[in-house]
Order: C-alpha cells, then structure tokens, then sequence
C-alpha cells in the first residue's frame, strides 16, 4: 500500500512544475480590471455566442461565474450563457498540456468544444428569436410574464457597483478593487496550482487504490460500460460543481476507463461553480432547472454523436 502512495504522489509531483507555469500564463491572461466580456452586453449581443465559446475554452472555470451572474441580470443572451457554459472544460485543459503525447486530443477537446458552444449557442438563440416573434414561449418570474429573450435588457456594466476578477474570489466590489487578486497573480496561480494537485494527487490514489486491489484489467472492465451508455454516466459525473469533476473525467480518460467521446460529454457539461452561481442569483428556479437539463441532454447528444467517430 505504500508504494501505491509513493507511485501516486510522485506521478502527481511530475504534474507540478508544469501546471505552475500553466497557471501562472493563466492567470495573466484572465486577471483583468477591465471586463472582456463588456462587448456582448451591447450592440455585440450578436456576436455573444461566438465570444463566448472563446471564453469558455480558456481553462478555467471563472468565465462561466461572470456568465451566469451577468444572466441573471439580463445582460446576456441564453445562448451566450450555453455557448460559455458549454465550451468550458475548467482544469481538464491544463492537466493535459502536462502529457505532451496527448496533444492530439486535447485539440480534439478544445476544437470540438468551441464547436459545440457556438453552434447550440446560436441555435438556442435563433429559436428563442422564433418563438418570440410568435409569442409562443413565455415563463413566469417573480414580477410578471417575460419572455425568456425578448425583454432581456442591456445592463451598462461599466456602470455597475461591481468589479469582477476571474480566480477563486471571482466578483469583488468596487470598495475593494485595491485587493482584487488581479494584484497577486503569482500568488493566485501558486494557490490554484497546489489545489489543483491536491485534487490530482486524491484521484490518483483512489484510482490506484482501486486498480492495486482489483487489478488494471478488473477496473477497466467495470468502468468501461458500453461506450454508448458512457455519456449518461460522465455527463452526470459533469454535473458535479467543482472543478474535481473535470479531474476526474481526464484522469479516469487517461486510465483507459472511458472514451474520449464521453469525456468530451462530461466536460461540456462542467462549468465549474458556474451553476452554483446560476441559481443563486437567477431566481427563477424553473429556468435554472430547465438550463441544467438542457446542458445534460445537450451534452449526451454530443457523445453519442461523438462515439461512432472518436470511439
């Protein structure tokens, strides 16, 4: 048993110098003071899909927070919050850059991912725009009856009391800009980079753990179901709002225990907290639930489409 300790610890070792650079490009990359997403609450609504697949594929899951909080207040288009929540893989992405002999997949990932987040996001859209001008779709919120779309109304975000950072606070206040981790990018990747393999390190025990006592060819017998089930079951897994779904779908991927189809299908169904934040500011629940369950029929039709060409 100690050696399965000593095995998981140091594969999980290997990961680290790696994922601390990951992070750090990360981090600059996301911190900003100035909101990227100011575009896609204005005239670029249009273009809201198609930014928002971009932004869902950066790894990382604080993309997906400002979305679904933006929603909330109609800043954004429907499709634009499925395209984010769609595209994003939260620390699938950064884990894989670490096996440079997975580089085939993991553009297979961010290619089929970006994908799907712009086609479903513009689909959800235009058959938003269509039921509208037919007034066929209508839902009831805490004041009265709107339309999931037509009486969506532009928030000027730059006049808004609120600053948001992408990393682990995410949405500060203005009174507190100065202490935005903006300021401490090192420091916020140092943090997410041991937390993250931290999360690595378990799943990769327990994985071991498992393997150790029922043997390599036992386990991926019983995680391997039939390929065309497995999409049910990793979009469910998905489901969970914590990046250590994201983990371990890629570690159990990497295991040999599932196919890369129904990776992809439980990964496009991870947004992180980004759910979370959905129904704690969105009050109205009936739409909360509906979004979840479209994202998990969303993600399942994808893997089983993906199965028969990626196995």
């Amino acid at each position: 048993m100690l050696d399965v300790v000593l095995e998981s610890l140091l594969d999980t070792l290997k990961l680290l110098p790696v994922l601390l650079l990951v992070y750090i490009l990360i981090s600059y990359l996301t911190h900003h003071k100035e909101e990227p997403y100011k575009y896609l609450t204005k005239k670029g609504k249009k273009f809201g899909p198609l930014i928002g697949s971009f932004l869902g594929i950066i790894p990382q899951c604080g993309f997906s927070v400002v979305m679904a909080d933006l929603f909330s207040k109609r800043a954004i288009t429907l499709g634009t919050l499925f395209s984010v929540f769609l595209a994003t893989s939260d620390e699938a992405i950064p884990i894989l850059l670490t096996y440079p002999s997975l580089y085939d997949k993991l553009f297979i990932i961010l290619f089929v991912k970006l994908l799907i987040g712009i086609i479903f996001g513009y689909l959800i859209d235009f058959i938003l725009i269509m039921l509208e001008k037919n007034k066929k779709l209508k839902i009831i919120t805490n004041e009265n009856i709107l339309n999931l779309h037509s009486n969506i109304k532009t928030i000027n975000v730059e006049h808004t009391h609120e600053t948001h950072c992408l990393c682990s606070s995410h949405n500060k206040n203005s009174d507190h800009e100065d202490s935005c981790c903006s300021d401490n990018i090192f420091m916020d990747a140092i943090i997410h980079t041991l937390k993250i393999t931290s999360f690595i390190f378990i799943v990769n025990l327990v994985l071991n753990i498992i393997i150790y006592y029922v043997g390599m060819e036992n386990f991926i017998s019983f995680v391997s179901i039939n390929k065309f089930l497995q999409p049910l079951v990793t979009s469910l897994i998905g489901l969970i709002p914590n990046c250590v779904a994201s983990v371990f779908l890629i570690e159990l991927y990497m295991a040999g225990g599932i196919t890369l189809a129904a990776t992809i299908a439980g990964l496009s169904i991870g947004s992180g907290v980004g759910i979370i934040i959905l129904f704690k500011n969105n009050k109205n629940i009936i739409q909360n639930i509906i979004i979840v369950v479209s994202l998990y029929i969303i993600s399942v039709l994808v893997g089983l489409l993906l199965t028969p060409i990626l196995g």
